[in-house]
């Protein structure tokens, strides 16, 4: 295979699959941590970052660690992992708020430089309203929906169980994929490696505490 063909194919990821679905979608802080999500738990579940510490009376002491490093990381993923080397230590939240500045950016690179993308012309002006910024290949989306099911279904990869995951702990999987049954889904995060478990546990306790300040 050329140069130019391996370029040009889309490995399902949970950062990629996530842009395909929501077609790229920004305008509020759930789009944000979504995309800046994607990318953390794509670095833990590649190794290209670990969590070191733990909370401690309530106190949260983990920080995000860089991991080994690996030839064959995607520029992404070894670029993420030299921001957390070179950068002050940081909580797992932390990471997702530094994340979330440039991963649509880069995400959005990423699946257009694989063919499956177009990036919508959009003009400079200030946007008020949640809008998409991706034309979305009609079979990339379907097949990256149809992994989502799976993961739904208690069958999925890795990759789009942390997808699953991190779409019903920012509420936005009813908007993706409708009204579904979590259980598996939820049973299947424990197949997980470890870190990309308490990431994911993150985001779920922050949800849970979000909604008890809500009442």
């Amino acid at each position: 295979m050329s140069r130019t063909q391996t370029a040009r194919t889309y490995l399902p990821s949970v950062r990629g699959d996530a842009m395909l679905l929501t077609h790229g979608r920004k305008g509020t802080a759930e789009d944000l941590l979504l995309a800046g999500a994607s990318v953390v738990l794509d670095g833990a579940l590649g190794g290209h970052i670990d969590i070191a510490g733990r909370k401690l009376l309530g106190i949260e002491r983990r920080r995000v660690v860089a991991g080994a490093e690996s030839p064959d990381a995607p520029l992404l993923m070894a670029d993420l992992r030299e921001r957390v080397l070179a950068g002050t230590p940081d909580d797992p939240w932390g990471w997702f708020d530094r994340a979330a500045v440039f991963a649509l950016e880069r995400v959005s690179a990423e699946l257009d430089g694989a063919g499956v993308t177009t990036p919508l012309r959009l003009s400079r002006a200030r946007r008020l309203f949640r809008h998409d910024t991706l034309i979305v290949s009609e079979s990339a989306e379907s097949a990256a929906r149809a992994r989502l099911l799976a993961a739904l279904a208690g069958d999925g990869t890795s990759e789009s169980i942390a997808l699953g995951a991190i779409l019903l702990h920012t509420g936005l999987l009813t908007e993706v994929a409708g009204r579904r049954e979590t259980r598996r889904l939820e049973a299947s995060v424990r197949t997980l490696p470890a870190t990309a478990q308490t990431f994911i546990a993150v985001l779920r306790d922050q949800r849970r505490r979000e909604a008890l300040l809500a009442y």
